[in-house]
């Protein structure tokens, strides 16, 4: 690589950072706003668009959150009325998380304007801009878990 080069990767990677931490400012920001944590949020986004349900691991999956924290966050929406378990459909010990008539327009009223406002950003690429973003981050994320799985010394499956 050469020092131009590597130049203009350092520049992209301080981008990279500043942008994933400054999105996530925003999350947390707008989740104080209402007084709930940003993983409040996430479980209200989860759940809003998953309505038949999802298991905490499935919500720790998908947010790349710990398990725990997912569990702390659900056991303290249960005391609010916010949302609810059941035993999911065909299982003897996981449990389906779902959102409460309460827990639903608490849902809505939080976690739909900040989706509006996902989709908003998002449109204002065109096709192919969405299609080019969504083909580099996704070479990005292939490379950098492929790399780190080997700085760990993981095999990939």
């Amino acid at each position: 690589m050469t020092i131009q080069n590597q130049s203009r990767t350092d520049e992209l990677l301080r981008f990279f950072n500043t942008f994933d931490l400054e999105l996530s400012s925003c999350y947390r920001q707008y989740a104080s706003k209402f007084g709930i944590s940003e993983t409040m949020l996430w479980v209200f986004i989860a759940l809003l668009e998953h309505e038949e349900g999802l298991m905490q691991k499935q919500m720790a999956d998908m947010w790349g959150l710990p398990i725990q924290t997912i569990n702390s966050c659900i056991q303290k929406m249960i005391l609010q009325d916010l949302v609810y378990t059941t035993l999911a459909p065909y299982s003897k010990k996981n449990k389906l998380v779902l959102l409460t008539d309460h827990g639903r327009q608490a849902a809505s009223k939080i976690a739909s304007p900040i989706r509006d406002l996902e989709r908003t950003a998002l449109s204002t690429f065109t096709a192919e801009q969405q299609e080019m973003v969504t083909t580099m981050m996704k070479q990005y994320l292939l490379t950098f878990t492929e790399g780190m799985d080997s700085l760990l010394g993981k095999e990939r499956e």
